[in-house]
């Protein structure tokens, strides 16, 4: 069916279609308003039942703020369409991800659990249920940011009108609890959901499938899900019994709440990487699945593991007083414990094209997720805040030759007008004056340099201490020895300066555009790096945003940039040629409290690369722990502006320092 790109809607252009379900249709959009990226799920058709059910997730999303939901930016009506507006994630969704890793590992389905218990933990406590969890809802930054999207499924636990009649199913049928073959939901149905996730991101496979969605609910509702070992074997006892546990027909022995669980999971791998010997303990598990479900509901005694790692039968009082309980020591208690901030895991085998494939199956199941899927071209996202018709400015190579080899006589002759100055005032160059003062002899010149040697090598010592003082740097980031520094106050460091696009004052170093729709960089010449520290103070006077460029290729051009904005967000970007639109958006506008809003205020920008891996600190707080790629893996430094401003874009830089990374 032919998209609607090209079309307006408020505010929002609509570029490219990414995905299509059966009500609805999602798009790249580029926001004028805020100058950004974003993904905007169109609804077609006048189904009145699924208007409402748009209505809905926008109530149930705009009512939550959490780091791992994925926020509700607007909601309209243009007619004939409804629409929602959201971020666009680049990395896809855990469901294409999945196809392509086929299982993960351990720690890898820890940090996605964590990070989606978290979420359903925050909507359950505020009393709205999901209700459609899967791991095509569940959407994926590059860096291994989870976010749980798509509410439209999503119910108000306490008198919330229902939109569906009873016995009505709502769902996919491979993640849906027993009880929701019946039009019956609550809160640990989405756990169950959360369950079959976890099983799926372990195995590479659901737990039950069939020919028929009646055949899938039958499956879900009378037969004992299998073995996850008997997929992988990696997969340690104790951490099955949280799977099963997860998946127990009877909601009552499930886990009670969806952190409880990513608790539970950590726990059981805590155990499996040493502890299983000192900290052995018991889980209540799936009771034997050939019982009726009356039997399963009357029956409240758990099951423990058994010492080989296989589920026993439920054992009897006694027997349950017989077992050893084992007191996790005070000291071991944090090893016990997920951490307060889940590790994340950077995607890897990001594919080049399409996932075809996957993008068929989501269409068929009739849903339509907020995500990109994989881009045709390695350079062919739509990633940057500038319009279609933004033009790059910067400075010509040739350009940048002359004007270097211009700045380098001015810096020849300001050195040396003021030694001939001194040489003709001095004794020894006067001539016919009789004072009788002789030539330094060549010990005394000897001397001489030796001191001035000294007195320079002090000083080098003292700027190198200063900088690392004033750059509140510590090993325990990385950073080692100082390679340079620049307070960028005033011409030199091998910095460009225009005169327009890039300039000095006493201020710092001026970076500018003069129109809209334009981006510009300045570089430095001086420094070529691999892997460094690297840390500036950034004013953004006007404009959209600015950044610290890194690993430049001027030639090409290539680079990396990290970004901030006014709005407290920033962004990383790897870009590839003079236009913007071929440049890839690593990790799209993320806010942060570190950074300070509004114009004319500091923040301190500060990346540690390291081979292809990244660390990035804004106001010496961490806000991005790991991220990797490795397309670009040397080159200069350079600070960026741009924006779609009619009055052009502008920032000072000052203070820039690189260090060695040392790890």
């Amino acid at each position: 069916m032919k998209g609607i790109e090209g079309l307006t809607l408020g505010r929002y252009e609509l570029r490219r279609r990414i995905a299509q379900g059966g009500m609805a249709e999602v798009y790249v959009a580029y926001d004028r308003r805020v100058k950004r990226q974003v993904a905007i799920k169109v609804l077609y058709g006048r189904d009145e039942s699924f208007i409402r059910r748009f209505e809905r997730e926008a109530l149930a999303v705009g009512a939550l703020s959490h780091d791992h939901i994925l926020p509700l930016y607007d909601f309209g009506e243009q007619s004939p369409w409804y629409y929602l507006v959201m971020p666009y994630v680049e990395g896809g969704t855990l469901r294409d991800y999945l196809h392509r890793r086929k299982r993960l590992t351990l720690e890898e389905a820890a940090s996605f659990l964590d990070q989606i218990a978290s979420a359903l933990q925050y909507a359950h406590d505020h009393g709205v249920l999901h209700r459609d969890v899967k791991p095509s809802n569940i959407l994926l930054r590059p860096d291994g940011y989870a976010y749980l999207a798509d509410f439209g499924l999503a119910k108000a636990i306490m008198g919330a009108e229902s939109l569906t009649s009873d016995g009505t199913i709502v769902g996919t049928p491979e993640y849906m609890a027993p009880e929701q073959s019946n039009g019956i939901s609550d809160y640990r149905s989405d756990i169950y959901s959360l369950g079959v996730v976890l099983f799926q991101m372990l195995t590479g496979r659901v737990p039950f499938t069939a020919e028929s969605p009646v055949a899938i609910f039958l499956r879900h509702i009378q037969t004992p899900p299998p073995s996850p070992r008997e997929f992988n074997s990696e997969i340690p006892p104790a951490v099955e019994e949280v799977i099963f546990k997860a998946l127990a027909k009877d909601p009552n022995e499930r886990f009670q709440e969806a952190q409880e669980l990513a608790t539970a999971y950590w726990r059981a791998l805590q155990q499996a990487r040493g502890r299983g010997s000192r900290t052995r303990f018991a889980l209540p598990t799936l009771k034997d699945q050939s019982a009726s479900a009356a039997t399963l509901a009357s029956n409240d005694d758990s099951t423990l593991i058994a010492q080989d790692g296989q589920a026993e039968a439920t054992p009897s009082p006694s027997r349950l007083a017989e077992q050893e309980t084992f007191i996790v020591p005070d000291e071991e208690r944090e090893m016990v414990r997920p951490p307060a901030t889940p590790q994340l895991f950077p995607l890897t085998d990001l594919p080049e094209q399409p996932d075809t494939a996957s993008q068929a199956a989501e269409t068929a199941s009739g849903s339509a997720s907020l995500v990109a899927p994989p881009p045709q071209e390695a350079v062919a996202s739509e990633s940057t805040l500038l319009a279609a018709s933004a033009t790059i400015k910067r400075l010509p190579s040739r350009r940048f030759r002359l004007l270097s080899l211009i700045a380098a006589c001015l810096l020849l002759v300001l050195l040396f007008v003021p030694l001939i100055s001194l040489w003709r005032g001095s004794p020894s160059a006067s001539k016919g004056t009789g004072s009788g003062n002789a030539a330094l002899s060549p010990q005394q010149l000897h001397a001489t340099q030796t001191a001035i040697a000294q007195a320079n090598v002090m000083a080098t010592q003292l700027a190198r201490s200063r900088a690392q003082a004033t750059a509140g740097i510590s090993s325990s980031v990385g950073a080692g020895n100082l390679l340079y520094q620049y307070d960028l106050r005033s011409p030199g460091g091998g910095w460009a300066s225009s005169g327009s696009q890039c300039f000095f004052s006493a201020q710092g170093y001026h970076v500018q555009t003069l129109g809209p729709h334009e981006a510009a960089w300045c570089f430095s010449s001086q420094e070529h790096m691999t892997d460094a520290v690297i840390k500036v103070q950034a004013r953004l006077l006007r404009g959209d945003f600015c950044g610290l460029v890194f690993r430049l290729d001027p030639a090409t051009p290539s680079f990396y940039v990290f970004e901030i904005n006014s709005q407290g967000q920033y962004r990383f970007v790897r870009a590839t040629g003079t236009n913007p639109q071929a440049w890839l958006t690593l990790i799209d506008w993320t806010h942060s409290n570190a950074i300070q809003t509004g114009y004319n205020v500091p923040n301190m920008l500060m990346v540690l690369a390291h081979g292809s891996s990244f660390r990035f600190y804004i106001n010496n707080q961490l806000v991005i722990n790991s991220f990797s790629d490795s397309a670009y893996s040397e080159g200069l430094i350079g600070l960026l502006v741009g924006g779609d401003s009619n009055n052009g874009s502008e920032a000072i830089f000052s203070d820039i320092w690189v260090f060695e990374y040392q790890g």
